[in-house]
């Protein structure tokens, strides 16, 4: 009886740290994408310093925050969004609007991408 009792309990604190988890996980991609947006706008509007400005900001978050979603996500796909926002910054600074537009837009599917996989689907859970 002791067993089951342990068991059932271990059980439901692991699924409640797994919820909590994910929701957690769910908030930060969210931040980055709001980020994101916004270094979108600003690279429309041509306000490229504020916009240089809010990409180092995003990367540093990134930065930061990737350590957390690695228990989540595959390594690879981490290192390809950090080679893409430190890209972005690097056309946002020489001022090439196509380039900028491009990678950032790369960067928010990739977010996207990881925000869609924390997802309590059957294809996920398969």
């Amino acid at each position: 009886m002791k067993n089951i009792i342990t068991s059932t309990m271990l059980f439901l604190a692991m699924a409640i740290l797994i919820f909590f988890c994910s929701l957690h996980c769910k908030s930060i991609c969210k931040e980055l994408n709001e980020l994101s947006t916004d270094i979108e706008h600003l690279v429309d509007a041509e306000e490229w310093s504020a916009a240089f400005l809010e990409s180092i900001n995003l990367s540093e978050k990134w930065e930061y925050y990737s350590k957390f979603l690695s228990v989540y996500t595959n390594d690879i796909e981490l290192d390809i969004i950090s080679d893409d926002i430190i890209n972005c910054s690097q056309c946002i600074k020489t001022q090439d609007l196509t380039d900028s537009m491009a990678l950032i837009n790369v960067v928010k599917h990739r977010i996207k991408h990881i925000e869609d996989f924390q997802k309590f689907t059957l294809e996920n859970l398969l």
